[in-house]
């Protein structure tokens, strides 16, 4: 969930912990290299969670943060119950699996329903669930057990919710009609999912959890703590940049210009969910893409766009949730010149870079109050600004890198045109 928090990576540093867990694999073969941060890295922040204080939560809609204690959740009906997609661990899927062992062995019992649905997250781990007997006990509880894919969390071919349903889902993001259109996701941990799904009202999953034995489920994560643990020893990566730099090329010479069109006005953020839904993502061409730009929530802005209004100005937060480059492209292939927003998240920022799509960062409050739906507004892309109202302002300048990523069309074409040493080529 890197994305959320503005990141373009989430780096995990590796421990003892983590080479105890590898050598516990069937598949384990120790060759790995394990790399650390430097002896007094500085970082922006620090943060300490305290775990042990750390009860189950619910995020309710439409956002993955609009978190509260699975308490104040308890007891809501739903229509509906997903565990899977790709953030939901081996680990969980068999906690879950467990935990509904445990409410079919006091004696509860599925409330009759065809919305309750896991999916393994590949192969490997549906095979496991099948060798060890959990899909059984899933499919016991009155669950499907789907091929492994994205499923539910996109809402995609024939897993989706209906209009109006109240899902209670462990996959990653609920903006709005994430699970289908109208549907009403609300996402929680696999065993909060479990303990919710025979019954299909969300409750706390504690006391069932209490019930299940730490032995059977290392023993069923195959866990072989007899293994010796590897010794963890960080190295240092190399780079070969002298070679890099003599096979660099030099950076396109393509002139930024100016673009003027009308507004299409929107607030803070909106997520890539909105901008292109997930049942469309499978669309090969940026054109076709555009064809179904905002088609959920804003259907009418194809036609304004086709009738001139190509600039988008924004609130906070242009561009959250998945990192889905068909944002973008759904956004070229449709017309759309520039976006103007007061802050973008940070990897449909990189998209925008990516496939030459300017943008511009305006913090001047003046300019959206100027900058109304319909408004002509001028973007000259070689100096940063913008006018509207007769008057000009000045946006954030973009790095030199992006600038130059703009000259040369985009990523791709930066790379057709100087293969391996395209960073050079863009930093020169």
């Amino acid at each position: 969930m890197t994305a959320e928090f503005g990141g373009l990576n989430g780096i995990f540093e590796p421990d003892e912990v983590v080479a105890r867990w590898l050598a516990g694999r069937r598949e384990y073969a120790d060759g790995r290299m394990w790399f650390r941060a430097d002896e007094g890295a500085s970082y922006l922040a620090h943060h300490r969670i305290a775990l042990d204080k750390l009860g189950p939560l619910v995020a309710r809609p439409f956002a993955p943060d609009n978190v509260v204690p699975v308490e104040e959740e308890a007891g809501r009906e739903l229509q509906g119950v997903f565990i899977g997609a790709c953030t939901t661990t081996e680990e969980e899927l068999v906690l879950a699996a467990l935990v509904l062992e445990a409410a079919l062995a006091e004696g509860q019992a599925p409330v009759a329903s065809k919305n309750r649905l896991v999916v393994p997250g590949d192969l490997s781990i549906e095979k496991r669930l099948r060798e060890t007997g959990l899909s059984a006990v899933y499919e016991r509880a009155g669950f499907r057990v789907g091929v492994p894919g994205c499923s539910m969390c996109l809402g995609v071919a024939s897993d989706k919710a209906a209009p109006g349903e109240h899902w209670l889902s462990s996959q990653n993001r609920n903006f709005q009609n994430r699970m289908g259109p109208g549907s009403i996701a609300y996402l929680a941990s696999a065993v909060t999912v479990a303990a919710s799904a025979l019954a299909l009202r969300t409750a706390d999953p504690r006391p069932l959890l209490a019930r299940v034995s730490q032995g059977r489920f290392e023993k069923l994560l195959e866990r072989r703590l007899e293994r010796p643990v590897p010794e963890v020893r960080a190295v240092e990566p190399t780079l070969d940049v002298a070679t890099a730099a003599a096979a660099a090329g030099h950076a396109g010479t393509r002139k930024a210009g100016t673009v003027t069109g009308r507004v299409q006005r929107f607030g803070d953020h909106i997520d890539t969910d909105a901008i292109i839904p997930g049942q469309f993502c499978h669309l090969a061409t940026p054109e076709e893409l555009g064809e179904h730009c905002f088609e959920l929530v804003r259907p009418e802005l194809r036609e304004r766009v086709r009738a001139g209004q190509t600039l988008i100005v924004a609130g906070d937060g242009w561009g959250s949730g998945s990192s889905r480059e068909q944002a973008v492209w759904a956004l070229k292939g449709l017309g759309v010149q520039a976006v103007i927003a007061k802050s973008f998240a940070f990897i449909h920022k990189r998209n925008l870079v990516n496939e030459a799509l300017p943008y511009l960062v305006v913090l001047d409050e003046a300019f959206y109050a100027l900058a109304e739906e319909g408004a002509e507004v001028s973007v000259d892309l070689a100096s940063g600004t913008v006018a509207a109202g007769g008057k000009r302002f000045a946006a954030r300048s973009p790095s030199p890198i992006v600038q130059a990523m703009q000259r040369e069309g985009g990523l791709v074409p930066a790379i057709q045109a100087h293969g391996t040493g395209v960073f050079q080529a863009l930093t020169g």
